[in-house]
């Protein structure tokens, strides 16, 4: 399984994750999908790199927006090396990428 098909898999199973809370929602954003369960826990509410954003600055602001708005910290998964211009869009905003 090459990393973009398994990027592809981890979206779908965080997507049903998190619609099988009662109440819980996906919102996309430009490639980035924001899963906000809704649970008192930041670790159950956080974006994913679903695609390659067209602009990934935009995107990452957007789901950090959504994110506070909706009470969390930001959180986001990415998947090592498989989209540079996220990560850096990450860093840009002031944030670390933990694991590279």
């Amino acid at each position: 399984m090459d990393l973009d098909e398994f990027g592809r898999a981890m979206a779908a199973a965080l997507r049903l994750k998190t619609l099988a809370v009662p109440g819980g929602e996906v919102m996309d954003v430009d490639g980035l999908q924001v899963c906000l369960s809704h649970l008192p826990d930041p670790g159950e509410n956080f974006a994913f790199v679903a695609t390659e954003p067209g602009d990934p600055r935009a995107a990452v602001a957007e789901a950090e927006a959504i994110l506070r708005r909706n009470g969390m910290p930001f959180g986001i998964a990415v998947l090592a090396g498989r989209h540079p211009s996220v990560d850096a869009a990450v860093r840009a905003r002031g944030h670390r990428v933990l694991f590279e």
